[in-house]
């Protein structure tokens, strides 16, 4: 039986010394890498402007076309590590999806004040014993403590406006 995973853990990308959002190059050829493949900073940028001309009206669904086109993309760009599969630029969309949910939730949550540089900011006992309920209720909760999440604006490109009604 497979392990799932935890959802929302962290920020989605492995924080490297000297690698920021806008560090381009050295890449390394898709020829030569090896590993298993990493998800640093610039590559949530590629990924998201890719798929963005992609998302529909109805819903986050990409096709394996797509799916791949953005692997390939990303391959062309890799900075660490080993070659993105499809597989794996799905459950990354997914993973910062559901990040992406949760810090809409806690930006909407009465008694919370989040932000993206300090997160929920929670201090002193009684702001620690309202978190305490607030992760109990959704775990998920937890890595936004004291800790924003610098990629909300940019997963929000891949939100499409859903009609109500």
């Amino acid at each position: 039986m497979a392990r799932s995973k935890p959802a929302a853990r962290g920020m989605g990308y492995k924080q490297v010394p000297g690698i920021t959002a806008s560090t381009v190059g050295p890449y390394i050829p898709p020829a030569q890498a090896q590993g298993k493949c990493q998800w640093l900073r610039p590559d949530m940028d590629i990924l998201v402007t890719y798929l963005v001309p992609y998302v529909a009206g109805d819903g986050l669904k990409f096709k394996p076309a797509v799916l791949n086109g953005a692997a390939d993309a990303l391959n062309q760009c890799i900075l660490r590590g080993g070659l993105k599969k499809a597989t794996s630029v799905r459950d990354k969309i997914s993973d910062l999806l559901t990040r992406y949910q949760v810090v809409q939730e806690l930006m909407g949550l009465s008694g919370v004040d989040y932000s993206e540089a300090l997160g929920c900011n929670i201090h002193g006992p009684e702001a620690e014993r309202v978190w305490e309920d607030l992760v109990r209720a959704k775990p998920t909760r937890a890595p936004f403590k004291n800790v924003g999440w610098d990629l909300y604006d940019l997963v929000a490109r891949l939100h499409p406006a859903k009609p109500k009604g």
